[in-house]
């Protein structure tokens, strides 16, 4: 396995995107505070209001399937963003049963194809922090949890010549898309959110495609996704993606053992096409080359994804 895909499975978010995610339901109305680029919480999941449409739809509003694509264009041409997330979740085996909450927040920078995400991963039993930069065609990871492989707290890896496949990879919106791309939709009401008017679609989502998108992301192992539906909040003025929130359920092989996995996703997008700066610290000169690395084993990458613990 290259290096990149084991950098790669410490830092993607879908979740994921991103994911990945995404990789949600949040809060309907909201003001500006401090804290507005934290993560989303449960209970402002828990608030979100939805007028429902009518039974008979007035022939001037736009079809799910318009509003889909409307969200698709208009979320290839966003330059910049923030995001916030929330995953929920559960890996489960005949025996046992392990959870992880990871909340991070990132931004973006597409067309300079830079980044910067902090990320925390709390289990039961730990919690660990990291955070993640794109600077330059290079990636780096900062993480205490890097220290016992690496005797490091930072890595690095090149990412030259291939920046435009590792960039789909890493990108929330992109991912965001390609969900939306490849699910039936349903136009179910309207709401507002920070003051701006959404519609609110439910998306059934392909899980043959979304289960090749996993592998593409994380092919240390096969996950089979058996049910996969999101929600998603779309902007009626410029299409883009305000938030989206989600429940996948996967099957997958972890060191020889079948497990379930269980997620709940939730996301938020905010300050589409505003300024956005990423500067590397000072301390990442001392980051570890891993360029060469050849060492890292699929299964060890794959237990750190997950955060399964070592036996």
């Amino acid at each position: 396995m290259s290096s990149h895909k084991s950098i790669l499975t410490l830092i993607v978010i879908i979740a994921v995107v991103v994911s990945v995610v995404p990789q949600f339901g949040l809060a309907g109305q909201t003001t500006p505070s401090t804290a507005a680029h934290s993560a989303p919480t449960t209970a402002e999941a828990d608030r979100t209001t939805t007028t429902n449409e009518p039974t008979t739809a007035s022939s001037t509003a736009p079809t799910a399937a318009e509003i889909r694509a409307t969200a698709i264009e208009a979320s290839r041409d966003v330059d910049t963003y923030r995001v916030r997330s929330i995953i929920n979740r559960t890996i489960s085996t005949d025996r046992i049963n392990r959870t992880a909450e990871v909340t991070a927040r990132g931004v973006f920078n597409r067309t300079a194809r830079e980044l910067r995400t902090n990320q925390t991963t709390s289990t039961p039993m730990r919690t660990v922090n990291s955070t993640t930069y794109v600077v330059d065609e290079s990636l780096y990871v900062r993480s205490n949890a890097l220290v016992r492989q690496y005797s490091s707290e930072w890595v690095t890896t090149n990412l030259s010549g291939e920046i435009e496949a590792r960039w789909r990879l890493l990108d929330t919106v992109t991912r965001q898309r390609v969900i939306l791309a490849n699910s039936s939709v349903r136009r179910v009401g309207t709401t507002t959110l920070n003051g701006t008017e959404a519609y609110v679609l439910e998306a059934d989502v392909n899980e043959t495609s979304y289960g090749r998108a996993l592998q593409t992301q994380f092919s240390t192992t096969t996950r089979n996704v058996t049910n996969a539906s999101f929600t998603f909040w779309i902007a009626r003025e410029s299409g883009h993606i305000l938030q989206s929130q989600g429940t996948v359920t996967s099957t997958a092989t972890l060191r020889g053992q079948p497990v379930t996995i269980s997620e709940r996703l939730r996301l938020r997008f905010d300050d589409y096409d505003e300024p956005v700066t990423v500067t590397l610290p000072d301390a990442a000169a001392t980051a570890v080359e891993i360029g060469n690395e050849t060492t890292t084993t699929t299964q060890r990458d794959y237990r750190l994804w997950w955060n399964a613990p070592d036996r």
